[in-house]
C-alpha cells in the first residue's frame, strides 16, 4: 500500500493510494484507534492524531501479518515485534509520500462550494 500524508488541523490525514486492501486498512485503523475515514478522497483517507500514531498503526499492521505468516513457528513475540518494526521502517522509507493536499482541498472547497445550495432564499423578491 502507498500512502500520502498531509497535515490536517492538529493531526494528519493519510490518503490511501491503492485500492487493494484499502477497506481492510480503514477497518483496522477504526478498530485500533477509532479513527475517522473519508471515502471521497483517493481510495480512502484516514485521520490520525499524529504521525507517531500512524507509525504505530503500520507496526501493528505488519505485526499481525507476521503472526499470520508464522502460525506454526515457535518464535517469541519480541522477534515478531522486531521484524514488524523493521518492515514498518522500510515501508515508511519507500511507500510514504508527504504532500500537504488537505490545505489545497480546503481552500478550493471554501472558494467554490459555500453558498451554492441556498434553496430557502427567494431571489425574485
Amino acid at each position: 500500500m502507498k500512502y500520502l500524508v498531509s497535515n490536517y488541523g492538529l493531526g494528519i490525514a493519510v490518503g490511501l493510494l491503492e485500492q487493494e486492501g484499502a477497506t481492510e486498512e480503514i477497518n483496522l485503523a477504526h478498530n485500533l484507534y477509532d479513527n475517522n475515514a473519508n471515502y471521497s478522497l483517493f481510495h480512502g483517507c484516514i485521520n490520525f492524531s499524529s504521525f507517531k500514531q500512524f507509525k504505530r498503526f503500520l507496526i501493528l499492521k505488519e505485526y499481525f501479518k507476521i503472526c499470520e505468516e508464522n502460525k506454526q513457528n515457535k518464535f517469541n513475540e519480541y522477534q515478531f515485534l522486531r521484524r514488524a518494526i523493521n518492515r514498518a521502517k522500510q515501508l515508511i522509507k519507500t511507500n510514504v509520500l508527504f504532500h500537504n493536499f488537505m490545505s489545497q482541498i480546503r481552500s478550493s472547497t471554501l472558494k467554490y462550494n459555500i453558498g451554492t445550495y441556498q434553496d430557502e432564499i427567494d431571489y425574485e423578491s
